[in-house]
């Protein structure tokens, strides 16, 4: 992983995921980032962590121990975006209850959401390889909360599978928007990155800009997470 100084100039918002150890909230510490927010662990689900620089303005709107929903504006524009990150709990039953949750932030398609995490599901049958088949990992609670919201799932680039443990690799982590985000950031792509010492692939969402595109979209949002269950 990159020193702090060159994380904290490339990225503007960061989430982490991890279980309470010292040396996580050591690592925290030196990534230098000058904002942060943390829920803390409840059980099985570890700790969320938002951090991000001076560029961006944050206000916290709702708090669960399986997300953080919050909006942002770059100072110097009038213009907010919501988001929120997921961490869906390990447990299936705790997580049914994510879904209702999560709908009853949408605020309609005329202000931009995005939603990204670790939602704990795969959404189709090719997002799964190898490993003991217990049970359809398939989640139709989750693909009925995307159709009921309207929301569109990221295009993404790199490994096709984020989770790996043993013999099983899966893609349980994503990035969704609604149609106004869509409309805001046109060219939205989620590159899925190498996998350093954890079971988990880090997500970066970034917005190439288009060529004629005059208005600068500096944001960046960049998903990690850390021995997480």
């Amino acid at each position: 992983m990159a020193n702090g100084e060159e994380i904290s100039a490339k990225y503007h918002i960061v989430m982490f995921y991890f279980e309470v150890l010292w040396e996580n909230v050591i690592l925290i510490g030196c990534l230098g980032f000058s904002n942060s927010f943390r829920v803390e662990a409840s059980g099985l689900s570890g700790e969320i962590w938002l951090l991000w620089n001076d560029a961006i303005d944050v206000d916290i709107l709702k708090v669960s121990n399986q997300f953080v929903h919050g909006r942002a504006c770059f100072f110097g524009s009038s213009r907010w975006v919501f988001f929120t990150a997921v961490y869906a709990s390990p447990n299936v039953t705790i997580r049914k209850e994510v879904w209702n949750q999560l709908s009853n932030l949408n605020s309609g398609n005329d202000l931009a959401w995005l939603l990204g995490g670790d939602f704990n599901f795969i959404l189709r049958s090719k997002e799964r390889e190898g490993g003991p088949i217990l049970g359809s990992d398939i989640s139709h609670l989750f693909q009925d909360f995307i159709f009921d919201n309207g929301l569109l799932e990221a295009e993404f680039r790199g490994n096709e599978f984020t989770w790996k443990r043993g013999l099983t690799r899966k893609r349980l982590d994503h990035c969704l928007f609604n149609k106004s985000w869509a409309n805001l950031f046109p060219n939205s792509l989620v590159t899925h990155l190498d996998r350093v010492g954890f079971d988990h692939c880090p997500l970066l969402l970034s917005y190439p800009r288009q060529d004629g595109d005059r208005e600068s979209r500096p944001f960046r949002f960049l998903t990690a997470w850390h021995d997480h269950p």
